[in-house]
């Protein structure tokens, strides 16, 4: 079976010459990208709530994408320059699912920053709010509580986004770890 899934890749391979067939895994590449890897958080937690997971649909994808079968048994069985060409694509996508995790971490740290700050912003405009009200100052008791709200919606904001993001890491490092055993990158070759 994986000898036709050989043949049938390459000869499709063949009719557009070698460029072509580094156009079709830039393709497929940019493929995985858009479908999985860049997928907006808010689609990626979607899934989550409805029982369903963009892991369980990158494996299928994997599984069933005629080109993404082509690239695999290429990989395992392929003759040098065609493998050569498949190794440093699956190198390619495994660097892209690292970015995107370092990407997602700073996300993360971005937001517990801004949730701890936002925070603090409403503590000090209650503390400006009761001493204006005290000292009978409408202008301050305004600002404050203005700075009240806006920490409040800061607060609201990021902490929805410290929540979020740590489940779309999650995805991604999974979806990393089907695409390294499919292509049987070893994390120390890295």
């Amino acid at each position: 079976m994986k000898t036709k899934k050989i043949f049938l890749f390459m000869l499709s391979m063949l009719t557009i010459n070698l460029n072509g067939y580094h156009e079709e895994l830039n393709k497929l590449r940019e493929s995985i990208n858009e479908s999985f890897i860049n997928k907006p958080t808010a689609d990626v937690v979607f899934k989550r709530k409805e029982k369903k997971s963009i892991e369980g649909e990158f494996q299928k994808f994997l599984n069933t994408d005629r080109m993404a079968q082509g690239a695999l048994c290429i990989y395992e069985e392929g003759t040098s320059s065609a493998k050569l060409g498949v190794t440093q694509f699956s190198k390619d996508v495994k660097g892209d699912f690292v970015y995107k995790g370092k990407k997602l971490d700073d996300e993360i740290a971005i937001a517990v920053r801004n949730r701890t700050v936002s925070q603090a912003a409403a503590g000090v405009g209650t503390l400006i709010g009761a001493l204006a009200f005290k000292n009978n100052s409408s202008e301050m008791c305004l600002l404050g509580a203005v700075i009240v709200a806006g920490g409040i919606a800061g607060w609201i904001i990021n902490n929805n986004k410290a929540n979020t993001l740590p489940e779309h890491l999650k995805a991604v490092h999974m979806m990393e770890e089907k695409w390294n055993h499919a292509f049987k990158i070893n994390e120390d070759e890295e």
